[in-house]
């Protein structure tokens, strides 16, 4: 375990460094194999080889593309067969997060999006292993699991203690291999995650050291996570920020920010990451009056610098982020927004006034999103 998780409850066991994908405790016997696509393939062969040795036989290889919808998963599973022991999963937020939800219907049956509203609930589900081949969500870590409902469209998310992987091996040297653009759009993900649960209003003491850490890793990292260069020193630092985010929201959870990006994510066609940081303005400029002083300090520890106050820590902020992705400017055209339904699906996340400073009712909610559709139409 990280020195800085020592003091953590975290059911997950980290393993972290070089090979640590091939120094996981998995059980003998038949085990489901979901990996993305991009994995390279030596990486497979090595692995398929040194745990076979190990009597674990790998029953499936599953590449799930993209986001994890329901149909999709709701047919792998139909395809499964019994007495399966476990899940391995290697690749980024969204192919763990589709063997999160194979786990949840091994255990529990029926269609993934009979958990939405509690229909079913998640039961025993099958024991995960899990191998973050990008350095954003923080699913390695974390109970929760998104999907898209592909009937109606919505992303929603399950959460459950039982989703948490048993163990989650971090390798830094698989983000060698991933695009400039997607290790920075991943990594302001994991950014967004620590920034959101230090201002959380009821966050965990617990989790503070570890939030604010992954906001100074960021400070220094994301400046060069585009970038030609690869040193090794510099994939730690996002691998860690990955993981730091994803302990951040496990005890703490996220807010406005994400509440608001899944709200708008069927309207604006862009990475995760990059659409949180988008929307990041509108959400903290709705919290501004009632930080008293949170946000100062937040983005104070992040840059190790004196803030004089929460404008000026915001201000602080947007101007890093726009010398890290420059100017972003995004439309809406040629779809019919109904800001109606953008609004309720915010209000759907009932525990956002919870953890909002300042109100999170519809009428401020009405607010923000009438400002922002008319900022960017």
């Amino acid at each position: 375990m990280l020195p800085i998780l020592k003091k953590i409850n975290l059911s997950t066991q980290i393993i972290f460094g070089e090979n640590a994908e091939l120094k996981l405790d998995l059980p003998e016997g038949r085990l489901l194999f979901v990996i993305s696509s991009s994995v390279n393939k030596q990486v497979t062969a090595e692995f398929y080889e040194h745990y076979t040795k190990s009597n674990v036989v790998f029953f499936n290889e599953i590449k799930p593309g993209g986001e994890p919808w329901s149909e999709v998963i709701d047919r792998v599973y139909l395809d499964l067969p019994d007495s399966l022991q476990g899940i391995v999963a290697i690749g980024g937020g969204s192919v763990i997060d589709f063997a999160k939800a194979l786990s949840i219907l091994i255990g529990g049956g029926g269609a993934i999006n009979d958990y939405e509203f509690g229909q079913r609930q998640i039961e025993n589900v099958l024991p995960l292993w899990a191998i973050p081949t990008t350095c954003g969500s923080g699913s390695e870590v974390t109970p929760y699991c998104v999907i898209n409902n592909t009937i109606t469209g919505r992303k929603f998310t399950l959460s459950s203690n039982q989703l948490k992987p048993v163990q989650a091996a971090i390798n830094p040297e698989f983000l060698r291999n991933l695009p400039g653009l997607v290790r920075l759009e991943t990594g302001l993900d994991a950014f967004t995650h620590c920034l959101e649960a230090l201002l959380n209003r009821s966050h965990v003491l617990q989790i503070v050291h570890v939030a604010t850490k992954g906001l100074k890793i960021a400070a220094k990292a994301l400046p060069h996570a585009s970038s030609d260069i690869s040193e090794i020193e510099l994939l730690q630092q996002l691998s860690l920020l990955s993981l730091y985010g994803g302990v951040a929201i496990t005890y703490s959870r996220t807010g406005m920010i994400h509440t608001l990006s899944v709200a708008f994510a069927p309207y604006i066609k862009m990475s995760h990451g990059l659409l949180n940081i988008f929307l990041l303005k509108y959400a903290i400029e709705n919290s501004l009056p009632d930080y008293n002083g949170r946000l100062r300090d937040v983005i104070s520890n992040m840059f190790e610098r004196h803030v004089e106050s929460d404008s000026d820590a915001l201000n602080i902020l947007q101007n890093w982020l726009e010398s890290i992705i420059g100017k972003q400017s995004f439309n809406i055209k040629g779809l019919i927004v109904d800001k109606a339904s953008i609004v309720d699906r915010v209000l759907q996340d009932k525990g956002l006034p919870d953890v909002t400073y300042g109100v999170a009712d519809r009428k401020s909610i009405e607010i923000i999103v009438g400002r922002i559709l008319n900022e960017i139409r």
